[in-house]
C-alpha cells in the first residue's frame, strides 16, 4: 500500500509540473502599467517559486529564434521539446526514488504467503502427534493407506494430510529466496526430503498390512511363486512407528531453522 501511494504521488507531481509549464507557455504575458511610467511591467502574483519558474522556462524557450507557430497549432516545435524535457526529466527522478518490482517477490510477499501456507504445516504437525500414532497403534492399514496418499498426477487423485503438509512446507522455504536459492530454503527443503522419505517407508508399511504391497517368491519368470506372508502387526507397527519418529525429528527441525531470523512481522511455527 505505501509503494502503491508513492507511484500515484510522484505521478500527480509530474502531471502538475508539465501541466504548469503548458500554461506557461501557452498563455500571453499580463502585463500593465505603472503611474507615471510609460513601461508596461508584467504583473507578478509575488515572489513565488512558480513565478520564476515560468519566466525560466520562456527564457529557454525563446532563446533561439524560431517562426511563429502556424494557425490552429498549440505550441511550437522548441515549446514542445521543452515540455518533453520537462516531463522526462520528471519521471525519470521518480524512477530513481520508487521501489524496483523486485520488492514484490521473496521476502515482500511472505506475510501473505504465510497466511495461506501455515495452517496446513501447524496441521501437519498436530497430525503426527495426534490420528497418526492412533492409526498405527490400532494397525488400521487402510486408514494408514489414505493418510499417505499422495496421487497427484491424476485430476481426481486422493491426497492425504502428510502430503497435504510438506507441499505446503516446500512452498513455504521457497518463500526465503528470490533470484537464487538461500542456504534456509535448502536447508529447510532437506528436511522436507526427510519427512517424505518417512512417508514412503509408512505408505510401504500400509500396503504390506493390506496385502497389496506383497510380492511374490520363488517360480519361474514371475509364475508359479508365492506370495510372501505378511509381517505381523507387531513388526509393521514397529517400522511405522521409526519413520513416524523420523518424521517427528525432520519437522522439529524445519520448525527451527524457519524460526531463526524470522521476519517480525511472522509468528513463529510452534514444534511438536
Amino acid at each position: 500500500e505505501i509503494v502503491r501511494a508513492v507511484n500515484i504521488n510522484m505521478r500527480r507531481c509530474a502531471l502538475a509540473l508539465c501541466a504548469s509549464a503548458a500554461v506557461a507557455l501557452l498563455l500571453p504575458p499580463t502585463t500593465t502599467t505603472l503611474p507615471g511610467r510609460g513601461a508596461p511591467c508584467r504583473a507578478s502574483s509575488g515572489s513565488s517559486r512558480s513565478g520564476d519558474f515560468t519566466v525560466a522556462l520562456r527564457a529557454t524557450a525563446q532563446t533561439t529564434e524560431e517562426p511563429p507557430a502556424r494557425d490552429g497549432a498549440l505550441v511550437s516545435r522548441r515549446a514542445f521539446g521543452v515540455l518533453s524535457s520537462g516531463a522526462a526529466a520528471v519521471a525519470g527522478g521518480a524512477a530513481t526514488f520508487l521501489p524496483s518490482p523486485a520488492s514484490a517477490r521473496g521476502r515482500g510477499t511472505q506475510p501473505a504467503v504465510f497466511l495461506r501456507y501455515q495452517p496446513r504445516i501447524v496441521a501437519y504437525g498436530e497430525y503426527l502427534t495426534t490420528a497418526l500414532p492412533k492409526i498405527i497403534q490400532d494397525a488400521d492399514w487402510p486408514a494408514l493407506k489414505e493418510a499417505v496418499a499422495a496421487d497427484v498426477a491424476t485430476k481426481k487423485g486422493k491426497v492425504g494430510p502428510l502430503y497435504n503438509g510438506e507441499s505446503a512446507m516446500t512452498l513455504w522455504a521457497a518463500s526465503y529466496s528470490e533470484t537464487a536459492i538461500t542456504p534456509k530454503t535448502k536447508n529447510m527443503e532437506e528436511m522436507v526430503a526427510a519427512m517424505r522419505t518417512s512417508r514412503e517407508t509408512l505408505e510401504t508399511v500400509a500396503l504390506k498390512g493390506t496385502g497389496e504391497g506383497l510380492k511374490k517368491e520363488g517360480g519361474f519368470f514371475g509364475f508359479g511363486g508365492k506370495t510372501e506372508a505378511p509381517p505381523s502387526p507387531a513388526e509393521l507397527a514397529k517400522r511405522a512407528n521409526v519413520a513416524l519418529k523420523e518424521a517427528k525429528q525432520a519437522y522439529n527441525a524445519y520448525v527451527e531453522i524457519n524460526n531463526a531470523g524470522i521476519p517480525f512481522e511472522i509468528n513463529p511455527l510452534p514444534t511438536i
